[in-house]
């Protein structure tokens, strides 16, 4: 399993066939996604049927600090969380999850960080066969 938070889900979006919004400021309207070293937060919209994050408590508000965007996404690929404003905050495909906000500075750390240890344990016992 690979979780990819911020820029680390933008370049899994890339690796496989996606693109990016290059300067939100620029090319999308809507909340303030911070960036350039200013951090904000938004509002966090989830899909309940997600693979990785159904059932998962997480905070109504993340932090952001982020300057680009998915613009499309990578085939294979789901949307699983957006902002207010439609850009897409996570993604995932199989055991790829990618996450455009920072749990490491905000309170959905906790849980999205044990969902994935779950996820690499879960992954590394069914390795053993």
């Amino acid at each position: 399993p690979v979780l990819g938070v911020c820029f680390g889900m933008q370049l899994m979006n890339l690796h496989f066939g996606g693109t990016l919004l290059t300067d939100l400021t620029q090319q999308h309207e809507g909340d303030d996604h911070g960036g350039g070293g200013r951090v904000t937060s938004h509002a966090l919209g989830v899909d309940s049927a997600s693979p990785f994050f159904a059932g998962l408590a997480l905070p109504p508000r993340v932090n952001s600090s982020h300057r680009q965007g998915i613009e499309g996404l990578a085939p294979g690929f789901a949307a699983s969380a957006w902002a207010r404003d439609g850009l897409v905050e996570a993604i995932e495909n199989g055991n790829l999850v990618g996450v455009e906000w920072h749990p490491e500075a905000d309170p959905s750390g906790p849980a999205l960080y044990s969902r994935f240890v779950a996820r690499v344990l879960s992954a590394r016992s069914g390795s053993r066969g």
